[in-house]
């Protein structure tokens, strides 16, 4: 049998994460996005959009995501926004929330 060569970037479960968050009831759109971390080489952020009327809070989506997911794919940081940016075509503007996540938190 061969070996098998692994991609040098794989982004564990950010579809898996971004649909485990947006089952909290409070959320209406989430995204997450890998981001360079120098003792995990990459981890993720997560942004989250509230529904209308509705609060959220880091550690609540936090609490809410033990249990549903393994550990390693909670993300590391969560960044809540009144409205995610979009796209003309209505799609979450990710380009634009790397350059947030390349920020310090």
């Amino acid at each position: 049998m061969g070996t098998v060569a692994w991609p040098k970037r794989s982004v564990v479960g950010v579809t898996h994460t971004r649909d485990a968050i947006c089952e909290h009831p409070s959320i209406a759109l989430a995204a997450v996005i890998a981001t360079p971390d120098p003792k995990y080489q990459e981890v993720g952020v997560a942004f989250v959009e509230p529904r209308i009327g509705e609060s959220v809070t880091a550690e609540e989506v936090r609490e809410f995501l033990l249990g549903r997911i393994a550990n390693y794919k909670i993300p590391k940081r969560f960044v809540i926004a009144t409205e995610l940016p979009k796209l003309q075509n209505l799609k979450i503007d990710k380009a634009a929330l790397r350059s947030v996540a390349a920020l310090p938190s």
